[in-house]
């Protein structure tokens, strides 16, 4: 997958990121039986800012 984030302010960054990449924050809280609630809670969070980037850069280039 590449995730190519532009159109904020006129600044174009493209970089190479794999789903598991991505989800390795979520993964790794999964793993960790000692603050598996707060990881979930912080997974949740980051999945939607992550979401929310998307559709803001989405919304900014005419795109969906």
């Amino acid at each position: 997958m590449l995730l190519v984030l532009s159109n904020f302010s006129g600044f174009t960054i493209a970089s190479e990121y794999t789903g598991v990449q991505l989800l390795e924050p979520c993964v790794e809280g999964d793993n960790d039986s000692r603050w598996g609630a707060v990881a979930e809670i912080e997974c949740e969070q980051y999945l939607t800012g992550f979401g929310d980037a998307i559709q803001l850069m989405a919304s900014e280039t005419g795109g969906q």
